[in-house]
C-alpha cells in the first residue's frame, strides 16, 4: 500500500508542477498496477487541482498555468473514464456547459469543465457561440441537472437572460438548475436574471455545483420523488 500511496503522491505533485510527461508516465503505471481510477481522481487529480487553485489564488500561478493544468487534468480524466465506467463509478450529476451566443471565448469554460469532471460530474461541452434555442434543446433532450453558461464579454451577458426566458417559455425552467459565470458576470447580475447560482471562478463553480446537487437531493427527499 505504501507504493500506491507514494505513486498517488508523485502523480499529484506532477499535476501541481504541470509536468505532462511525468503525469503520463505515472498515470500509465497507476493503470497497469490496478490503482482504482476513483483513487487517482480523488487523491491525485483533485488534490492536485486544489493545490493549483491555492497557488493561483496566492498569485504563485497565473492563467497560463491554470489553463495547462486544466488541460492535463481533462486529458487524464478522458483516459480514466472507460475504467471508471467498468468499475461502476457513480456520477456527481449531469452538467451541460456552453459559452453564450456572440462569445467565442472558451478558456474559462474549459477550465471549469475540467474541474467539474475532476469532481465527478458528467459534463457535456456545448462549445462557444451557443444560441438560446440550443440551450433549450439541450435541457429538453439531454436533461442535465445543471445548465452552465459562460460569458467573457459584457455585451453578450444579456444572452444569459434570453436563455432563462426561453426555458420559461418552453416550460423547462423548473427542470434544471442554472449556473452562470465569466469575467464580467457578478452575483448581482446572476440574481437579476434569476439564475440559481453564480461561480466566480472554476473552483467556486465546483463548490456551487455540489451545493446545487445537494439542494436538489434534499428537495427530492422532501417530496418523496
Amino acid at each position: 500500500m505504501k507504493e500506491k500511496e507514494e505513486l498517488l503522491a508523485q502523480l499529484r505533485d506532477a499535476f501541481v508542477n504541470i509536468d505532462s510527461n511525468k503525469v503520463n508516465e505515472l498515470l500509465k503505471i497507476a493503470i497497469e498496477e490496478g490503482v482504482s481510477p476513483r483513487d487517482v481522481i480523488e487523491r491525485a487529480i483533485r488534490q492536485g487541482a486544489d493545490e493549483v487553485g491555492r497557488k493561483y489564488e496566492a498569485c504563485e500561478y497565473f492563467l497560463p498555468e491554470l489553463v495547462m493544468s486544466g488541460e492535463m487534468m481533462k486529458e487524464a480524466i478522458e483516459v480514466l473514464k472507460p475504467l471508471m465506467q467498468a468499475e461502476g463509478a457513480t456520477s456527481s450529476g449531469k452538467v451541460s456547459f456552453g459559452t453564450v451566443k456572440g462569445d467565442l471565448h472558451d478558456i474559462g469554460k474549459n477550465i471549469v469543465i475540467s474541474m467539474l469532471s475532476v469532481a465527478g460530474f458528467d459534463v457535456y461541452d456545448l462549445g462557444v457561440d451557443v444560441p438560446p434555442e440550443r440551450f433549450v434543446s439541450e435541457v429538453r433532450e439531454r436533461k442535465p441537472d445543471i445548465l452552465c453558461m459562460s460569458s467573457l464579454l459584457t455585451h453578450t451577458m444579456p444572452e444569459m437572460k434570453l436563455v432563462i426566458d426561453e426555458l420559461k417559455k418552453n416550460g423547462l425552467r423548473e427542470k434544471v438548475k442554472v449556473m452562470v459565470g465569466g469575467r464580467p458576470v457578478t452575483q448581482e447580475y446572476a440574481d437579476s436574471i434569476e439564475a440559481d447560482s453564480y461561480g466566480r471562478d472554476a473552483y467556486e463553480a465546483v463548490i456551487k455545483a455540489k451545493q446545487l446537487m445537494n439542494r436538489e437531493q434534499r428537495q427530492r427527499q422532501a417530496t418523496g420523488s
